[in-house]
């Protein structure tokens, strides 16, 4: 009867055991189940792309319009001494750099055959005027015997024909008179080309300045033919010189009298130089199909710094922009994926565009209406827009959480 009794308290107990053992394993389950399910909604969740924007604020700002240019610094007057007669450099008296004032030697020609000349022509000039006179004293006899032909004529004590020999004598004197007058004449004038030569053989300074470039040497022979032979390259005072710069025929318009203009160059790396416009050149310069149009500017050189020759970058002031409502260019080129395009409001040339702002963490589309710009920022003229919206330049993609504990694993 006890045995029994042991038997059947065991036959519970292990009933129980088993129920226990079959609730866990539901349990366990149960659990694996819901940790499968967040998993995979996580996975899910994660696939989903995070869109992010960048943006920036618009605000009351100011720029500056400018057009750029390039171009080389040149003497405000630049002079080429050259040489009208022919001969042989004698001696140099002037070397690059040098100061010169007008009227200074530069140099000598040799001048022995040009004095030579002089003399010789000195010498026909005193001939042909003592010619002059031997006219005048032939002339006076002939008058006189023409007078006292005349006086006999009347007495009979002469024929007419004698008289009339007379007459043509005391005119052929005085035309002989005035050619040798003529002679003087001619001899004069081939004296002063002489002499005039003979000046041009000494090379002075037509200005007042400095010498940029000598051409010749002591002992060069030079001839005058078709071209006159280049000597000295003067130039004014370097304390005033000028800026050519080649402005792009897109720009012309764009040029008024009285902007300015800053320009560098290399040999002072992140130095400003100012410039004032003067005037732009009407003959168009073509190269490789470009056109552009010389616009000349004065630059201020007291300090010596700039030199003729030198490259120059410029940026020649169009206009100030002064506490207006700007936005950077960024923001006229964005457009999301998902938006309809629009031909003709976002051209460049149209001065109506949409642009898209940040409210609540969506996109918005505005109207505005643009004014000036300078590649960087653009003025807000009129529109939709106002201080302190966010204007979105660009969409940033940010990576997936899924794919962030993919790569950590």
């Amino acid at each position: 009867m006890s045995a029994k009794h042991e038997n059947r308290n065991i036959d519970v107990n292990s009933l129980k055991e088993g129920q226990m053992g079959k609730r866990k394993k539901l349990i366990f389950l149960l659990a694996l189940i819901v940790i499968a399910g967040c998993v995979l909604a996580v996975v899910l969740d994660g696939d989903e792309e995070v869109v992010e924007y960048k943006t920036a604020v618009a605000c009351i700002g100011n720029f500056t319009v400018d057009v750029a240019a390039s171009g080389t610094l040149q003497p405000r007057n630049k002079v080429i001494v050259g040489c009208e007669i022919s001969g042989t450099i004698d001696k140099i008296f002037k070397d690059y750099n040098d100061k010169v004032v007008k009227g200074e030697l530069l140099a000598r020609m040799s001048t022995d055959e040009l004095q030579a000349r002089v003399n010789q022509l000195r010498a026909a000039l005193e001939s042909s005027r003592a010619n002059v006179r031997k006219s005048q004293v032939d002339l006076k006899d002939k008058k006189n015997e023409c007078t006292r032909m005349g006086n006999l004529r009347k007495k009979n004590a002469v024929s007419q024909k004698k008289l009339d020999s007379a007459i043509t004598a005391r005119d052929m004197a005085d035309a002989h008179l005035a050619e040798a007058r003529a002679m003087v004449r001619q001899a004069e004038a081939n004296l002063n080309e002489a002499e005039a030569n003979l000046k041009k053989a000494s090379i002075t300074s037509p200005i007042d300045g400095l010498v940029l470039t000598r051409h010749v040497e002591a002992g060069q022979a030079v001839s005058s033919g078709m071209n006159t032979p280049e000597l000295y390259t003067l130039a004014t005072s370097l304390k005033e010189m000028r800026l050519e710069l080649n402005v792009d025929e897109a720009d012309v318009g764009k040029i008024k009298a009285g902007q300015k203009a800053v320009f560098t160059v290399d040999a002072y790396e992140g130095r400003k130089f100012p410039a004032k416009f003067i005037k732009l050149r009407y003959a168009p310069q073509r190269v490789q199909g470009v056109v552009t149009y010389v616009g000349i500017f004065s630059v201020d050189n007291r300090d010596l710094l700039l030199r003729p020759g030198m490259t120059a970058a410029a940026k020649i002031e169009i206009e100030q922009v002064r506490d207006q409502l700007i936005i950077p260019n960024g923001a006229l080129r964005f457009s999301p994926a998902d938006a309809v395009p629009e031909s003709s409001i976002n051209t460049p040339s149209s001065r109506n565009a949409n642009i898209w702002i940040l409210r609540d963490g969506l996109p918005q589309k505005v109207a505005i209406r643009k004014g000036s710009t300078n590649g960087r920022f653009t003025q807000i003229v009129d529109g939709q827009l106002s201080e302190g919206d966010e204007v979105i330049l660009s969409r940033v993609e940010a990576v997936s959480e899924s794919s962030m504990i993919l790569s950590l694993e």
